[in-house]
């Protein structure tokens, strides 16, 4: 699994977005896969966090950029 056991406590902010119903259906497998590596359940809106959060940790070109701030 990529995605990392989730650890933070960081404090949170409240975010409405829309998605399709098929990526709804993807983040419910994702869901199943990691209780099922962790053996814990993870709220949907941490789960999509951390994914936004790997995600964005791998874009090399944005990582750069923020650097040169």
């Amino acid at each position: 699994m990529k995605l990392k056991k989730v650890t933070s406590n960081d404090p949170t902010v409240r975010l409405s977005v829309s998605i399709r119903q098929s990526t709804q259906d993807l983040l419910d497998q994702y869901r199943a896969h990691y209780k099922a590596t962790y053996g814990e359940e993870i709220k949907e809106s941490q789960l999509v966090e951390e994914i936004l959060r790997e995600f964005i940790a791998g874009d090399k070109a944005f990582l750069k950029a923020q650097q040169k701030k």
